[in-house]
């Protein structure tokens, strides 16, 4: 659902979720609880939220009762924690791409679901689509739609449960695929894999030190870090560096350091093992 607001459509309801504690709260759109417009709490005292306001560039900034803010750009991803005028976390965001041949195994295929078929922009095509994860076996079947989104594609009939947002059917007759992760799998017009890509936190700021953070694709799985280095703002001298490596369960196994240090990780049943060496 949506609402009027300074002559723009926008979402009459607002999830926010802890990342942490994986509890969501829902935000109803006011414009009078406070002297600025914004999404609010249905019952305030019981809810550890403020307030979710709208910012003069369509941003948001999230107020909790302890004193903290929290800044998300228009997408809603979150670019600035505020926990007091020291204490300052700036997030910034980027692309990173893989193509096929990145990929030891394909992960993904797409087919055709049955043999029905619907008319749109004046061609026939299936009904229905079939994705398919080949690594884990997983599949799930998406139904054409032209109004759930901006873009036409498949969606899932059962949004909720689902870990895909839309199979998007692009104008040259390839696909593209999102999912709630915010990874995109691309495919050809014949369905087969062509790569991925995601939007991945680039570096972390806090006072004068920034970290900056590289990545790779781990299967189906979407980004992992491979590398975390210290920089003084301003400055193209790393001060620090660690890198980090994984096992063929695709598990944390050693991270080393800037002078060759090795920590060791092992894995049981009920605990991390960590060695040095």
């Amino acid at each position: 659902m949506q609402t009027s607001f300074a002559k723009n459509l926008i979402p009459e309801k607002m999830v926010v979720k802890n990342l942490l504690t994986t509890r969501e709260e829902v935000l109803v759109f006011s414009t009078d609880r406070y002297s600025i417009a914004g999404y609010v709490p249905d019952n305030l005292e019981t809810s550890n939220i403020i307030g979710l306001f709208l910012l003069s560039d369509a941003s948001y900034r999230l107020a909790d009762k302890l004193g903290n803010e929290f800044q998300f750009d228009q997408s809603g991803h979150l670019t600035d924690m505020f926990f007091s005028e020291k204490h300052h976390l700036h997030f910034d965001y980027g692309s990173i791409k893989a193509g096929k041949d990145s990929f030891p195994q394909v992960p993904y295929r797409i087919r055709p679901a049955g043999e029905q078929y619907v008319q749109f922009l004046n061609t026939l095509i299936p009904e229905k689509m079939k994705v398919t994860n080949l690594i884990n076996g997983n599949r799930e079947t998406l139904i054409f739609s032209s109004d759930r989104y901006a873009l036409a594609g498949y969606v899932p009939e059962d949004e909720e449960q689902s870990k895909v947002k839309i199979l998007a059917l692009l104008s040259d007759g390839s696909f593209q695929l999102s999912d709630k992760r915010g990874i995109e799998v691309s495919f050809d017009p014949g369905g087969q894999f062509n790569g991925m890509s995601a939007r991945v936190i680039k570096s972390i700021s806090q006072g004068s030190h920034k970290v900056e953070l590289s990545y790779e694709f781990q299967g189906e799985t979407g980004p992992r870090v491979t590398k975390a280095k210290v920089l003084e703002k301003g400055k193209e001298d790393t001060l620090y560096a660690v890198e980090y490596k994984y096992g063929q369960d695709g598990r944390l196994c050693k991270v080393i350091s800037p002078i060759g240090h090795e920590i060791g990780i092992k894995y049981d049943e009920e605990r991390v093992i960590v060695g040095r060496r």
